[in-house]
């Protein structure tokens, strides 16, 4: 269910949506489908919890931090398995997201005591003599929190619970593919006894609710992580609000000659293939000094073959599923591109369902697509350059 104004309900629409597992494809829950109706009061409940939490003291929002921390930690394996099954990471790296959940919890506790006002003495200027000034920092208001898919937990929390310890409401979107893991979160929060609608969190495809999240006049920031293309219509539609935009990235590692290859080769790989590539600080390209390049892709090659594809709850897997078919699928049709443009593939290159083989394109031409775009997929595009001036160039 979504929660509004201290209530989970259904949508006003009555209308479900499947979530499934990438993993095996199966059903794992039925999310509501929230519609304009939802968000409009979504909205208005953070908006009428303002005063009340901004009267709350600063000493009680951190306590509400520290009592979430422990509940999440009495339930730590509760949200390993549902990062799990719900976005096919390994059990390894789902920890890891919960547990920087959980150390968030307790950072944003330390960094919200930084915030400090500032005093403004008047005697610099004759006719200001015996005044003074002086800056208040006051919450925002109501923060629109938008997580992406890839880390549905962490990042979504990431945005909350900063907002939240500052002293404003938050109105929240799940990620569409991988809801269940923000929906346990803010069960947390009000089981640590945060109050009715400071935080409300809707479930819905954001091609059909994210304008409103931007546009509403009782939104005043906006905070998203994800693509590009989303990031910069967001930015259309908000006019003067603040943003906070977290979009698509492109990253090159750059291997010279004087590297230590073996250590460059098992980072590069890492880098690439962690969390199934869905990164948007992930390696996307390769670019290799000629002089250490046949060496670096022969380690590459045998590097990559220890990278299991495979079910993340086995416990050799190392790459599990993408998020969905569709992703696999655009994954796919990049490494097909930059094949017809002329690169060699040395490894991998197939997909199954949501699931990509790791693999290793060399000698990729500048003109493939993969080359500029993010690949979000376990893939390593290596390409030829002279030098490090060639390479940044």
């Amino acid at each position: 269910k979504v929660l509004i104004a201290g209530e989970w309900r259904r949508a006003t629409s009555g209308e479900t949506f499947d979530v499934t597992s990438p993993v095996d494809g199966n059903v794992i829950a039925r999310a509501q489908k929230s519609g304009t109706e939802d968000v409009e009061d979504a909205i208005r409940a953070a908006k009428e919890a303002r005063a009340g939490f901004k009267s709350l003291s600063a000493a009680e929002r951190l306590e509400i931090c520290k009592r979430a921390a422990h509940i999440m930690e009495e339930h730590h394996q509760a949200f390993v398995d549902a990062v799990v099954v719900d976005l096919g990471k390994t059990p390894s790296q789902a920890e890891s997201e919960v547990n920087s959940t959980i150390e968030r919890l307790e950072l944003a506790r330390e960094e919200v005591r930084k915030i400090f006002g500032e005093y403004l003495p008047g005697d610099w200027i004759a006719d200001t003599e015996g005044k003074a000034g002086i800056v208040l920092r006051e919450p925002v208001g109501t923060v629109a929190a938008i997580g992406p898919f890839n880390y549905p937990l962490f990042l979504s929390a990431s945005k909350i619970i900063p907002a939240l310890a500052a002293g404003n409401s938050v109105v929240a979107k799940a990620p569409s593919d991988d809801p269940i893991a923000l929906v346990m979160f803010c069960r947390v929060l009000q089981e640590a006894g945060l109050p009715d609608g400071v935080l409300n969190m809707v479930t819905g495809r954001g091609s059909e609710i994210g304008d409103l999240f931007a546009s509403h006049e009782d939104v005043s920031m906006v905070s998203f992580t994800g693509s590009t293309s989303v990031g910069r219509n967001i930015a259309a539609q908000a006019g003067p609000k603040p943003l906070h935009l977290e979009l698509g990235g492109n990253a090159a590692g750059i291997v010279l000659a004087d590297a230590a290859i073996e250590l460059a080769v098992e980072k590069t790989v890492m880098g690439a293939f962690k969390n199934a590539g869905q990164r948007c600080d992930a390696i996307s390209r390769v670019l290799v000094e000629e002089s250490v390049y046949d060496d670096y892709v022969q380690r590459v090659v045998k590097e990559a073959e220890g990278w299991k594809l495979g079910d993340p709850r086995e416990e050799d897997t190392k790459v599990g599923p993408l998020v969905n078919d569709g992703a696999a699928q655009h994954v796919n049709d990049l490494v097909k591109g930059a094949e017809s443009a002329g690169a060699e593939l040395l490894l991998g290159g197939g997909s199954d369902a949501c699931y990509h083989e790791a693999t290793v394109l060399a000698d990729v031409p500048l003109d493939a697509d993969i080359v500029w775009e993010e690949t979000f997929g376990p893939v390593v595009p290596i390409v030829r350059v002279r030098d490090l001036d060639h390479a940044l160039e």
